[in-house]
């Protein structure tokens, strides 16, 4: 019989008090035994933290290990950084607190890490929620392209493969292993590219086509909400966190030369894309010339180029994008 693995679960929670029983109760609905629980209050000003003790016994009862930590605000990343120290099982998830996981998300994702001993990771499809809606958006992954991929390092640098939280376990002892003295890097931007990166690097990453969690969509989340400039500014942000993570990894110069490259030009497609979308259609035309010169414009940035450009083009692939999804149906 396959040893079953510990998982710490860890959730960084600032100012979640609205979310907070929701996802005491996906936990506390969780098929899997072998968890311990990583909570770090995050400098709330909320009954957040109020709230997280009154769960302690509770989890203590259906055999879960509980700790809740408290610190100034600094961030996810700096909570997470709080714990990894102490952390001492076999595989980590990360969740946070509020987005929804399936009863069987923690014992699906853990026991293909127990079966599968080649694999140094796994990743499960969702759904897409907006505002704790019970109405779901599509799924997280569509195209067998990302989801049979196995080496996915590339794709997390250049920001293809979904990053969520609680979408990706991990195995703990190939992180630490990667990780100088168990550090990440800081950032107000997140924890999670911190996270997968290094295992991602040299290791082999699962996938799960089942939707074992939904990811909420919140229009006041710092993800989502402004615009242009508010876009950009989290791009850049959530780039540096991959050019900063590059950087502390075991390669060689010209390796993370060329993957902070990618990283580099992966967002300036994507601040293409803001561009026309946010009505600044003028710069958006000249922004791409300057790119296309420079040798960053890809086939699919093309594409969307020409589109954009020649409504006859956009007519003609509006056309034939009808005439699959007819042909597939039948």
């Amino acid at each position: 019989m396959v040893k079953k693995g510990s998982v710490a679960l860890i959730t960084p929670c600032y100012n979640g008090e609205k979310y907070l029983n929701i996802w005491f109760d996906c936990i506390m609905r969780q098929t899997y035994q072998n968890v311990e629980i990583f909570v770090i209050d995050d400098g709330s000003t909320d009954k957040s933290a109020e709230i997280l003790k009154s769960f302690e016994n509770k989890f203590i009862d259906k055999g879960y290990a509980f700790h809740c930590y408290s610190q100034q605000n600094g961030g996810a990343a700096s909570a997470v950084q709080a714990v990894l120290n102490v952390i001492e099982t076999d595989y980590i998830y990360l969740y946070d607190v509020d987005d929804c996981i399936y009863e069987n998300a923690i014992e699906t994702m853990a026991d293909f890490l127990n079966e599968n001993a080649n694999y140094d990771m796994v990743r499960c499809n969702g759904y897409y929620t907006r505002n704790l809606s019970e109405n779901k958006e599509g799924t997280f992954y569509t195209s067998d392209r990302l989801k049979n991929k196995e080496n996915i390092f590339t794709s997390l640098v250049k920001g293809e493969t979904v990053n969520f939280p609680a979408s990706y376990m991990i195995r703990a002892d190939v992180l630490f292993g990667k990780l100088n003295d168990r550090t990440i890097y800081i950032s107000e931007f997140g924890q999670n590219m911190q996270i997968m990166l290094p295992v991602a690097y040299s290791g082999k990453c699962g996938y799960i086509d089942e939707p074992l969690m939904e990811y909420t969509i919140r229009e006041d989340s710092d993800s989502h909400k402004g615009g242009y400039e508010r876009k950009v500014y989290m791009t850049d942000g959530y780039t540096k966190n991959r050019i900063e993570t590059i950087k502390m990894l075991d390669m060689s110069d010209n390796e993370k030369e060329r993957y902070i490259k990618l990283a580099r030009d992966a967002c300036a497609l994507r601040k293409l894309d803001f561009m026309y979308e946010y009505g600044n259609k003028d710069l958006y035309f000249r922004e791409y010339k300057r790119l296309k010169a420079e040798g960053i414009i890809d086939k699919n940035a093309e594409m969307k180029y020409l589109r954009r450009r020649y409504k006859f083009i956009d007519f003609c692939a509006k056309a034939r994008n009808k005439l699959v999804r007819i042909l597939c149906k039948r």
